[in-house]
C-alpha cells in the first residue's frame, strides 16, 4: 500500500477515519514500516489445477494429391487455463524466482503468460 508494488483491490478497504471497522491496516505515511513484514495475515491457500501445456495434430490424407507426400497441422498451447480460488495473479510464481529461502511470496508479481504455437509439416 505503500509503495510501487501491484496491489489487491482489498486495499480500498484499509482502515481511515471513515472506515474503522475494517481487516486491513491503514497506510503508514510517517516513515513507519511494520505493517509491511510478511504475517499470517496474508497466507491463503494456493491450491491450482493447470493446463499447463497441450499439443493437438491432424495428419491429413494425401494419397490423392501426388506432389505432397504427408501434410499434418499443429496447434500448441501454454499455461492455458487455471483453476483456483487464489486472490493473486498466479499460484504457481513468487516475487524472488527460484530463491527456496522465500518461495510464496507474491507480491503481485505478474503471471505466466499463455503462450500459442500454430504449424504445419508439409513432405514433398
Amino acid at each position: 500500500m505503500f509503495d510501487s508494488k501491484n496491489q489487491s483491490t482489498a486495499v480500498l478497504r484499509r482502515w481511515t477515519i471513515n472506515n474503522r471497522n475494517t481487516d486491513i491496516p491503514k497506510i503508514i505515511t510517517d516513515g513507519n514500516l511494520y505493517n509491511v513484514y510478511n504475517s499470517s495475515r496474508f497466507v491463503e491457500d494456493g491450491s491450482y489445477l493447470r493446463l499447463k501445456a497441450v499439443t493437438l495434430s491432424y495428419d491429413f490424407n494425401m494419397q490423392k494429391i501426388k506432389a505432397i507426400k504427408k501434410l499434418s497441422v499443429y496447434a500448441t498451447a501454454q499455461n492455458l487455463l487455471t483453476i483456483t480460488k487464489y486472490s493473486g495473479f498466479d499460484p504457481e510464481v513468487n516475487a524472488f524466482g527460484r530463491s527456496a529461502t522465500e518461495l510464496g511470496i507474491d507480491y503481485g508479481t505478474y503471471p505466466q503468460s499463455i503462450s500459442m504455437i500454430f504449424g504445419a509439416n508439409i513432405e514433398f
